[in-house]
């Protein structure tokens, strides 16, 4: 029998990819024209992807824009703060300095608990006050000027701001002041006619507290002034003011006995030694003060009586006559 040749396959049911582009029964193939069906293989059905959605692509390519604008700002911002440099390595925190010292100003004849500080601190830096008693005494004065000397400031035995700054303490704490008793509560007649200037001089330290007003302090002042019987203090004011000087007192020598010069002594707080004369030589009187009218309270050695003067009275007994002329001022 006559074999039966198969005819070139119809390919006007499939589309360009190959896929048929409707359905055929399974199993079976296309027949040759006339020809029964031919049974073949059954073929596994090739199932297409689902189509990419353009919308879809387009939000996520947004989103990942957005991340990735976000993550280059961070470093921006994280590179102006720290810089492109490496950390430094972190140190310890210093130590703060300490403040420098501070407190009143103190001086010899000062006395409370400032003093007894300055005293300890003293004692503590190796420059002795010879004892902690709050009383600011010559051998205060002496420890404070040598530890002035040793940190190059002013020598004035003072415990000033400088002084303090230097001390390196800060100090509190109310400061009792000398004060200069007026009156004739420590007047004392001089024993003789020649010890007008050792007696005045006695009267002065007894007003501050320093010496009693006795016949032993006279004697004192005879020996530190160089007095004789024969010619009294020998010399002016300056003597008087050198032997206040020598047991503690601050003192100084003004040439010129003048009603304004004397005032402007006892207005400033200090005793008045004034040379002067009665016309008969070279005398001495204490100036105590000054009294309400504004007359000088005078306490005379030689004249108990004599209890006052005015302008013109002081200045005839310091400017008339030959004698030495001046004052000593003395203060504590």
């Amino acid at each position: 029998a006559p074999v039966a040749t198969a005819s070139a396959p119809d390919t006007s049911n499939f589309n360009v990819t190959g896929l048929p582009s409707r359905p055929m029964s399974a199993g079976m193939d296309t027949a040759p024209s006339g020809g029964a069906a031919v049974p073949t293989a059954a073929a596994p059905v090739a199932t297409a992807a689902a189509p990419l959605n353009a919308n879809h692509i387009q939000t996520e390519i947004t989103q990942l824009q957005k991340q990735l604008a976000a993550i280059q700002a961070q470093c921006k911002a994280l590179m102006a703060q720290f810089g492109t440099k490496p950390a430094p390595t972190p140190t310890k925190p210093s130590k703060p300095k300490p403040k420098p010292g501070s407190g009143p100003t103190l001086k010899e004849g000062d006395t409370g608990a400032p003093v007894r500080a300055l005293q300890q601190r003293l004692q503590k830096l190796g420059f002795n006050p010879q004892g902690i008693d709050g009383d600011f005494g010559p051998h205060t004065e002496a420890a404070l000027k040598a530890f002035q000397k040793a940190k190059h400031l002013k020598v004035t035995g003072t415990a000033d701001k400088q002084t303090w700054a230097a001390l390196g303490v800060q100090v509190k704490g109310k400061v009792n002041h000398p004060h200069i008793k007026t009156g004739r509560s420590f007047y004392i007649q001089q024993p003789n006619g020649w010890t007008c200037g050792p007696t005045s001089l006695t009267m002065a330290l007894a007003a501050w507290g320093v010496r009693p007003a006795d016949g032993n302090t006279i004697n004192e002042m005879v020996r530190r002034t160089g007095a004789t019987s024969s010619t009294g203090v020998p010399g002016n004011a300056s003597l008087i003011a050198n032997a206040a000087k020598q047991v503690g007192m601050q003192a100084k020598y003004n040439p010129v006995g003048s009603p304004a010069n004397v005032r402007a002594a006892l207005k400033a707080g200090h005793g008045v030694v004034l040379n002067g004369s009665l016309g008969i030589g070279g005398h001495f009187i204490y100036v105590a003060g000054l009294n309400a009218d504004g007359t000088f309270q005078i306490d005379d050695p030689a004249r108990p009586t004599v209890t006052r003067m005015t302008d013109s009275e002081l200045n005839a007994f310091a400017n008339t006559y030959s004698n030495p002329r001046g004052f000593a001022e003395i203060w504590k």
